[in-house]
């Protein structure tokens, strides 16, 4: 079918969320895979290792370089114990993935894709352009950036759309929650093409809106 401008502004925005959905998916993939892999080295070492030997206490390093050689380049510093915790589902590495694609779902459309839909509706700015789940977006991702991701009193209050955020909390978003996000995030762009009477029956089919 021939897409309208506004059918196609839409798209182009609902391709960019499925982008970074794409790329949290096997971000979190990757961890779980991590903390399996750590775990079954684990479980080789123990049977080499003095009995006693704390495993998890062990130094883990990213660097350049022959690890015995002192010029090498330590970049980064953890143990394994700390690795397998942080690469764990429900871990550190999820709860900043999570974290990192509100921001990014919310710049996305700020910088570029809220003005091309904004001037597609034949709006006189695009601050007339108002979705309320991406609203919701806005607060939390100055959490994340402003607030070191710990929920502010001011922005839950005026949270519209989406629940259960208590002050004080970190931003902590399950794979079910961004799941949530993503197809809330559809179903309002979805919204704004049939509120504009620009739809027909085959148009759901772009942006796969179930």
């Amino acid at each position: 079918m021939n897409s309208t401008p506004l059918q196609q502004a839409v798209l182009d925005y609902v391709v960019t969320v499925d982008g970074l959905y794409g790329h949290y998916l096997d971000s979190t993939d990757g961890f779980v895979a991590n903390a399996k892999s750590i775990e079954q080295v684990q479980s080789q070492l123990i049977t080499v290792v003095p009995p006693g030997t704390d495993l998890d206490a062990r130094n883990m390093f990213y660097g350049h370089g022959n690890p015995n050689d002192q010029a090498n380049r330590i970049l980064h510093r953890t143990t394994q114990g700390e690795y397998k915790q942080r690469n764990a589902k429900g871990g550190h590495n999820h709860v900043r993935a999570a974290q990192l694609l509100v921001v990014l779902i919310y710049e996305y459309w700020d910088s570029e894709h809220r003005a091309k839909i904004a001037t597609a509706m034949n709006l006189p700015s695009p601050n007339d352009l108002q979705v309320p789940l991406i609203g919701d977006l806005r607060l939390l991702r100055q959490d994340v950036i402003h607030h070191r991701s710990l929920l502010q009193l001011k922005h839950v209050e005026k949270l519209q759309v989406l629940p259960g955020f208590n002050a004080g909390d970190e931003l902590t978003l399950d794979g079910e929650a961004v799941e949530s996000i993503v197809r809330g995030l559809k179903a309002a762009m979805d919204e704004l093409v049939v509120v504009s009477g620009e739809t027909d029956p085959e148009h759901r089919k772009i942006w796969h809106v179930q």
